[in-house]
């Protein structure tokens, strides 16, 4: 009997659009270096750290979670029959890998989230509680120390990721020493990962401790899209004097996304949603900012609307309804309801980190840096 995703309850297929994430280059240079680090923890007299920086909706945080669910894949593996836990942390998508065996809990990864107004003994009870120790209220640094020390030593813990880190920053990360804490799991030997939009990157700068111990910093930026990317075609579908473009990233993951491969296809519809045709593939990454992220809320929004009214695949107005909603636009400033011709005019204006055109009255080293984010991405305005 032939596979059809109409079979299905909405309910299933909903939870599949939801659940599936997308591999870019940006993912795997992530995971080939986060796997480096922790291959090499416990090597030597310290622990080493590493960034990974970008936009909200970048797909940084994405792309941890890709890593450690590998990694908990491969440990699993090694133990199938063994007790395996991947709690939930507030605040982040990411979990910590818990292994409970008979001598007691094992945690090769541990995860924080760091709250939005950190303070020195907040920031250290919220890192001892990752490892699982409760400090008392009154606790002193020595006594944190050693317990937060015999807890990595107990649970065998290799590496712990920090979220959100970029609070830190903002908290005025020096007057409270948070460069305390760091010293201590580097010198315990732990590797150590720091998650957070792209000014978390001068924490290094006025910590010491991780000034020395930074392995490297990973930018999670935008996926590449221009106007060229996409030749104008002739009617029989082949492109006009014959020139071709190189398929892009971008252009990959839109086709890998739309394949249709049965129960393993991306999209829960029978149909394809032609996502990766020229009209469609730029409204999306211009609404999208060019980020992965974005672009997979939307889909997996204008995914669900579809599925409530019973349609075949993904289109236009789904997109459209989804980004009225979103943006509360009207149709004039709508990319998906408004012309080809108008939308080439539009294609490539500068978009803040919310994905909102720029207001008035920004000032001028904050429009520099939303135009360093978007001048290698789209074409237009430069």
């Amino acid at each position: 009997m032939t596979f059809r995703f109409a079979n299905l309850t909405d309910q299933e297929r909903k939870q599949r659009l939801r659940l599936r994430r997308i591999e870019t280059e940006s993912t795997r240079e992530v995971s080939r270096e986060l796997r480096r680090l922790l291959e090499d923890a416990g090597t030597g007299s310290e622990g080493d750290g590493i960034f990974v920086l970008g936009e909200t909706r970048a797909g940084k945080t994405t792309a941890v979670r890709m890593f450690t669910d590998e990694v908990f894949h491969q440990l699993r593996g090694e133990d199938p029959s063994g007790e395996w836990l991947r709690p939930e942390v507030p605040a982040t998508d990411l979990r910590p890998i818990i292994h409970r065996t008979a001598y007691g809990i094992e945690q090769a990864i541990a995860v924080l989230a760091v709250n939005s107004e950190p303070t020195f003994k907040s920031f250290m009870h919220d890192t001892a509680m990752a490892l699982g120790v409760s400090l008392r209220a009154n606790a002193n640094y020595g006594d944190a120390s050693r317990s937060v020390q015999s807890a990595i030593l107990a649970q065998k813990v290799k590496m712990i990721i920090f979220d959100e880190v970029q609070h830190i920053m903002r908290a005025r990360m020096q007057n409270f020493r948070a460069s305390d804490v760091f010293k201590l799991l580097l010198n315990s030997r732990v590797q150590l990962v720091f998650i957070g939009l792209p000014e978390a990157v001068h924490l290094k700068q006025v910590n010491e401790q991780l000034e020395g111990r930074q392995r490297d910093s990973l930018m999670v930026g935008p996926l590449r899209c221009h106007l060229e990317d996409f030749p104008e075609l002739d009617a029989h579908g082949r492109p006009k004097g014959g020139r071709r473009s190189e398929t892009t990233e971008y252009q990959k993951i839109l086709a890998a996304i739309d394949k249709s491969a049965g129960e393993a296809s991306f999209l829960p519809f029978d149909a394809p949603s032609n996502l990766a045709d020229p009209e469609m593939a730029m409204r999306l990454h211009q609404a999208g900012g060019g980020y992965l992220g974005n672009i997979m809320k939307l889909i997996q929004n204008a995914g669900s609307r579809a599925i409530d009214d019973g349609s075949k695949n993904i289109t236009r107005g789904h997109f459209a309804e989804v980004y009225r909603r979103r943006k509360q636009c009207n149709d004039e400033d709508n990319y998906f309801l408004m012309s080809w011709k108008q939308f080439e005019n539009r294609f490539g204006e500068i978009l803040d980190e919310s994905g909102d055109e720029e207001p008035q009255g920004k000032s001028t080293a904050f429009r520099a840096r939303i135009t360093r984010h978007v001048k290698d991405v789209v074409s237009g305005r430069r």
